[in-house]
């Protein structure tokens, strides 16, 4: 994958970062990246030690993972706007599944190293983004516990 810069402007129009003050967003663009992904590149692999966090800007990026006897599942499909590989930047756990372009993408890109250097230099900027991140984070238990409460419905019927 290609890697460039990215600017301010693009990061305001992100949803993931809508709550995050100019300033902090400033920090933010300088080391943040974009990378461009081919139709059916691996982006990661389940198993994989996770050290980024993605953004689609454009494109599409299949979420899935194998399993034994049944095949590959696909998990979600993430579009522009949708993020991916965000535990990552809280934990230091494998990545729990497979991430590859479905169709030509572009991706915004977040290394765990730096955004940790910035966190532990910058006090206002941590607690910026760590509450992004528990919000986020938030978001997804609350979007698993409705699936699983309605895979359990199906399985009643």
């Amino acid at each position: 994958m290609d890697a460039s810069l990215v600017d301010v402007a693009t990061l305001q129009q992100i949803p993931i970062f809508s709550d995050i003050s100019p300033r902090s967003l400033g920090l933010l663009s300088g080391f943040c990246r974009i990378e461009e992904a081919e139709e059916g590149e691996l982006i990661f692999t389940e198993g994989q030690q996770g050290d980024r966090f993605f953004v689609v800007l454009s494109g599409a990026v299949r979420i899935s993972r194998y399993i034994e006897g049944v095949g590959e599942e696909l998990l979600s499909m993430c579009r522009e706007g949708n993020y991916f590989g965000e535990l990552s930047l809280v934990d230091d756990a494998p990545r729990s599944a497979d991430a590859r372009a479905a169709e030509p993408t572009r991706l915004l890109t977040l290394r765990k190293v730096d955004l940790e250097e910035v966190m532990f230099a910058d006090a206002d900027f941590a607690r910026e983004m760590l509450w992004v991140l528990v919000r986020r984070l938030a978001v997804r238990v609350r979007e698993t516990n409705e699936k699983l409460r309605a895979l359990y419905q199906m399985e009643l019927l």
